[in-house]
């Protein structure tokens, strides 16, 4: 599996991300007992998308195994990544409303 490092440029990774990654890379890609999971994880992706190349599908599969271990990591330190991101749509939103209603007093103060 060879990529072109795009992937890593978007990501922030610490050593033990990169660690992860090294072990799965390790065990897993020159493994043939992992090679027929491979190749149905490629096949299974390319039939979700006809535009998948192998880079991208396995640049996806990168990501979402690094996701996972962040939040298993975070969730696990008791810092929860999905409530934390949950908690801030919630603020954003609220804050979008009070904007709202402060552009519609404007508006009905100024008529």
């Amino acid at each position: 599996m060879k990529g072109n490092g795009e992937l890593a440029q978007n990501v922030e990774w610490d050593d033990a991300d990169r660690a992860l990654i090294r072990r799965w890379a390790d065990d897993c890609t020159d493994n043939p007992e992992f090679a027929s999971l491979l190749e149905t994880i490629e096949s299974d992706a390319r039939k979700l998308s006809r535009r998948a190349t192998t880079v991208l599908i396995f640049q996806d599969l990168i990501w979402y195994t690094v996701t996972a271990w962040q939040t298993a990591k975070g969730v696990k330190s008791g810092n929860d990544p999905i409530e934390l991101e949950r908690q801030r749509r919630r603020e954003d939103l609220l804050n979008l409303a009070n904007a709202a209603d402060a552009l519609a007093k404007y508006y009905r103060d100024n008529a």
